[in-house]
């Protein structure tokens, strides 16, 4: 979603931006470097290319995202709802070493993307691994009772971070 058609959301969560208020040294790098990165990558004009014309502006930002984190993370296995969809393209893109998997339930993941709950793919993340779902404001009830450590509340998406190391915590982010 971007600031020109919901300014109201940008101007709610705007002391949540730029990593401002965060204390936890890893949260604070993943919002810098991660989310709020940007900077250019090698892929992003090969992908966004195939975007189609409408699509290019109300969901390039997320599927930048999912490229850098992607990149970010290097996920040995990923479950993506939709695995024909864009999001996997550029989990690919940003991972070249990442393997795909159609059922969530062959084994541990390390990364995990879903447009909507799916408590049978939650259940196999790994220590460590990382799960983002998409519509969080329809889906913030299931989100919030995950067993993660670090979640993030992005608006439209949420990402959680399943790693025992961490204190638990909940951020809001301003990333409309």
């Amino acid at each position: 979603m971007d600031n020109f058609t919901n300014p109201f959301v940008w101007m709610l969560r705007f002391r949540h931006r730029r990593g401002y208020g965060v204390h936890s040294p890893f949260a604070y790098e993943f919002l810098t470097n991660v989310v709020y990165e940007k900077g250019e990558f090698y892929q992003y004009s090969t992908l966004d290319r195939e975007l189609a014309l409408k699509q290019r502006f109300r969901i390039r930002q997320c599927l930048h995202l999912m490229f850098r984190l992607s990149n970010h993370l290097q996920p040995g296995t990923a479950f993506v709802d939709e695995p024909t969809g864009q999001a996997a393209r550029y989990v690919m893109a940003g991972c070249h070493k990442c393997r795909l998997t159609d059922k969530p339930d062959d084994e541990e993941l390390d990364l995990c993307l879903l447009a909507s709950p799916n408590d049978q793919a939650a259940c196999r993340i790994r220590e460590g691994g990382v799960l983002v779902v998409d519509n969080l404001r329809q889906h913030h009830a299931w989100f919030a009772s995950l067993p993660a450590v670090l979640t993030f509340d992005l608006w439209d998406m949420g990402i959680a971070f399943f790693d025992s190391r961490y204190n638990k915590q909940h951020y809001i982010v301003n990333f409309t």
